[in-house]
């Protein structure tokens, strides 16, 4: 979809000394609607009723934890069902981990070397540090929980 922007140039000929001038077509881009997912039956449904992509969390590290959240083979299983129908899926790991967790989600990020995931939601600067140690390929987004 294209559309073309207008920008406003002082003019001695326009209307109160300005002029509308058309400004070469760019490419207009749309906002990605996007759906949480706390288990497989819920993303399923976040895609049938439209969202782009969803964000979800494994069984720890993700603020949701009221949600079911997902097992690490789940997460595969998640990843290659919104690609399926060309829909995107983004990793929270959106708490502050204490020095003890490091290792649990350490191991967590390495399992997930190979998942093709569209992106992680991180909060944490250690996280960040580590998650694109171990999966430097996969986007990182500044979680609203990082203040």
């Amino acid at each position: 979809m294209m559309y073309n922007e207008t920008v406003v140039r002082k003019s001695s000929t326009g209307k109160n000394g300005f002029a509308a001038v058309q400004s070469p077509a760019k490419e207009k881009t749309m906002a990605e609607l996007l759906s949480p997912a706390g288990n497989m039956e819920k993303l399923k449904a976040a895609f049938l009723y439209g969202a782009d992509a969803v964000y979800c969390a494994g069984k720890a590290f993700g603020m949701r934890q009221a949600a079911d959240n997902f097992e690490t083979e789940e997460l595969y299983e998640a990843v290659r069902y919104a690609h399926a129908l060309e829909k995107k899926l983004y990793l929270t790991l959106n708490t502050l981990p204490g020095w003890r967790e490091y290792d649990q989600l350490e191991q967590f990020l390495y399992d997930l070397k190979g998942c093709p995931l569209d992106g992680m939601i991180i909060a944490d600067p250690g996280v960040l540090m580590l998650a694109k140690k171990l999966l430097p390929e996969v986007p990182v987004h500044i979680s609203t929980q990082a203040g």
